[in-house]
């Protein structure tokens, strides 16, 4: 069963993900980055969260709510100085399996994220 080690050790941050993203979304991102003003009050809590936790995002280039959550959250990795890490770049091959690229080179299935979800302790 993976752990949050396995799923994050190869996940590049929000912005490096940015970054290497290729030119077709990169300026669209990138314009939402520059406009984002971060609430100071979210930024504390935030900062204070970052000491106990890891902040891990999943996405798909293609969803618009994450072109407007990813830059946000890039944003805040550079006024907190922390890493967010960015499990993005979802696709939908033909028969139904959805793929998720872990940093450059590799990819894994997303039932490997949902058993680590099963496996996750409730918040009840």
């Amino acid at each position: 069963m993976p752990t949050l080690s396995d799923v994050t050790e190869e996940c590049p941050s929000c912005v490096d993900y940015i970054d290497d993203m290729s030119s077709m979304y990169k300026s669209r991102w990138l314009d939402v980055f520059t406009g984002y003003k971060p609430n100071s009050t979210a930024l504390e809590k935030m900062k204070e969260y970052s000491k106990d936790y890891e902040f891990v995002v999943l996405f798909a280039d293609w969803c618009g709510d994450a072109r407007k959550a990813v830059p946000a959250l890039a944003k805040l990795e550079v006024e907190l100085e922390i890493k967010i890490r960015a499990l993005g770049g979802m696709t939908k091959p033909g028969f139904g399996f959805y793929s998720c690229r872990l940093g450059r080179a590799r990819s894994k299935r997303l039932y490997l994220l949902k058993s680590f979800a099963k496996s996750s302790p409730s918040r009840d």
